[in-house]
């Protein structure tokens, strides 16, 4: 029987699994909202299910037959899918463990879950690995959406690899409570560098001695309506990057900096000349809070560029800065504010050739 169209799929009773299986054996069923906008956002051709009730040595990834583990899923895509097709791994509700490893291009794993009574839940690192370039940052793409990911080592999620490619996540959500452990954690040494896009989730480790999302090589990198928590660290490192910030939440317990853009240069930022691999952070309409005094709210290295505006800053009085630099540094400074008791400081080299700060901002 040929497939159906996904807009004929709207009636029936509710089932969960292979979209395209159910259509082909001619059952109606109610399609989530999530699961159109994944097949409509990525074109996806190809669908695999994982259940906690499947197996990996007789399932085939059908909703008949599911796969046990993601990592299963994952191989069985690599192996049977080789025409550049979009595949979505549907991961049913429940809590699966182990290491899960992806290579393979236009590989997205969904879970399906509501996040309120039933959950996806799995234990182990996460690592994209793309080592072979083939169509490029904008058309090789992986994503994670709707999930839960924990680790007590390495990294959460780990985005290596030689090649150029894309990563999105969509209610993302990663959690360690280990020290060392970082929640997102870009390695990629592509030369061009890769693109992420991270929204609506959130990245915690309240134990953490290591930057919670530590971004390097990211030519393009979206955080929207994320919410980034640390203990003693950053939230959130930025190195070789440029990096959008918007709607989110960032937090520190620590008497650190909240968000520290590094970068490799020996010069002060030219936003006009800058060469490629220079680091920027625009942010914008974000809370950034830190409850340990004597900690910074953003520190800016020689040669990095900074714009923030509509930001509100609670950061406690000391010796830290709501904004920290070194003449070198760039700072483009907007209708930011302050909350009580919030150090308002900007630190006074970092004056020094910049675009004047003309609001609520005091230099030292």
């Amino acid at each position: 029987m040929a497939d159906k169209r996904i807009s004929e799929l709207t009636s029936g009773t509710a089932q969960s699994g292979d979209l395209l299986a159910v259509a082909r054996a001619g059952d109606n069923f109610r399609v989530s909202a999530s699961s159109i906008a994944a097949l409509a956002t990525y074109g996806h051709t190809q669908t695999l299910v994982v259940d906690v009730g499947g197996s990996d040595s007789t399932g085939d990834g059908s909703h008949k037959k599911p796969f046990a583990t993601i990592q299963a899923a994952v191989d069985a895509a690599t192996a049977d899918f080789t025409g550049g097709e979009h595949v979505m791994i549907q991961v049913m509700p429940g809590n699966y463990g182990g290491n899960v490893t992806i290579a393979r291009p236009r590989t997205h794993i969904v879970g399906f879950a509501d996040g309120l009574t039933k959950m996806v839940r799995n234990a182990g690192q996460v690592t994209i690995n793309q080592t072979v370039a083939a169509n490029g940052v904008y058309e090789d793409v992986f994503s994670i959406s709707n999930m839960l990911l924990v680790s007590g080592t390495g990294s959460v999620v780990t985005l290596a690899g030689s090649a150029p490619y894309s990563f999105f996540s969509r209610g993302l959500y990663c959690y360690s409570d280990v020290a060392g452990v970082r929640c997102l954690n870009v390695t990629n040494t592509a030369p061009t560098g890769i693109k992420v896009d991270c929204r609506d989730g959130r990245f915690q480790n309240d134990s953490s001695t290591v930057p919670v999302a530590d971004f390097n090589n990211t030519f393009y990198g979206i955080l929207q309506r994320m919410n980034i928590s640390t203990g003693v660290s950053a939230a959130l490192s930025i190195a070789t990057s440029n990096m959008f910030v918007t709607l989110s939440e960032l937090f520190t317990q620590g008497s650190t900096d909240l968000i520290s853009v590094a970068s490799g240069f020996g010069t002060q930022f030219n936003p006009i000349t800058a060469p490629a691999g220079s680091v920027a952070l625009t942010i914008g309409n974000s809370t950034l809070s830190g409850t340990a005094t004597n900690g910074n709210g953003i520190n800016i290295a020689l040669g990095a560029s900074v714009n923030a505006a509509y930001n509100a800053f609670s950061i406690r009085a000391g010796t830290g800065f709501a904004v920290k630099g070194v003449a070198g540094s760039f700072f483009i400074n907007g209708s930011n504010s302050m909350v009580p008791g919030t150090n308002v400081r900007i630190s006074s080299a970092i004056g020094a050739g910049n675009i004047p700060y003309t609001n609520s901002f005091t230099a030292a």
